[in-house]
């Protein structure tokens, strides 16, 4: 076999879901690696490369050839084949960002802790910072890009750091829960005393 016909070969084998091992072992490749720059060489011949937006093409290209084996199935009516091109549009949406698109689960989330907490402007600072982290989350996962989502696995422990100097910690929740005092009284929040004393300002 060629060079080229063996690297078209491995990169149908991968696209048909076969893992690399599988492929060296079937092609007889001298190691992992060498597996691995034969599929980015046809590729590379396709006019696609390794980048994450090709590795994005190529497993949409992969769910569209699943679908093509089941798809005359499901327009008879089959129910398996139905629910299989169902799962794959599903697939095939997340693959691509389209689904969730507009969701924000972790900003959301943060919003309603800051509702819970009943944060005042003085720690809009720290607010700022969470709110920028939390987006910074939720577009890492709805671009599917495999950089992005690495960089965002780093700013999970920042936001958590955020959220503990706001109180969020079995520590400070009954600071934070602690009464309102009476009119007249002082009207420092346990919160802000909490953060006072960890030289901590919004």
């Amino acid at each position: 076999m060629k060079p080229a016909e063996r690297d078209k070969k491995a990169l149908e084998l991968r696209r048909a879901g076969v893992t690399v091992a599988r492929i060296r072992e079937e092609l007889k490749f001298s190691s992992i690696a060498m597996t691995e720059k034969s599929i980015a060489r046809a590729l590379e011949r396709q006019g696609l490369g390794v980048d994450p937006v090709s590795v994005r093409d190529l497993e949409l290209d992969r769910l569209d050839r699943l679908q093509q084996g089941v798809w005359v199935k499901a327009t008879k009516g089959d129910p398996a084949a139905i629910d299989r091109v169902l799962r794959l549009a599903e697939m095939r949406m997340r693959i691509a960002g389209v689904a969730g698109a507009d969701e924000t689960p972790m900003l959301d989330a943060f919003e309603t802790t800051l509702t819970a907490l009943n944060v005042t402007d003085q720690h809009k600072g720290l607010v700022a910072l969470g709110r920028s982290i939390a987006s910074q989350i939720d577009a890492a996962k709805q671009s599917m890009d495999a950089t992005a989502l690495t960089k965002a696995l780093y700013l999970g422990p920042h936001l958590m750091s955020v959220m503990r100097e706001l109180g969020v910690s079995p520590a400070t929740r009954k600071l934070v829960a602690a009464p309102v005092p009476e009119e007249g009284t002082a009207t420092v929040s346990k919160l802000d005393e909490y953060l006072s004393k960890q030289g901590i300002s919004g």
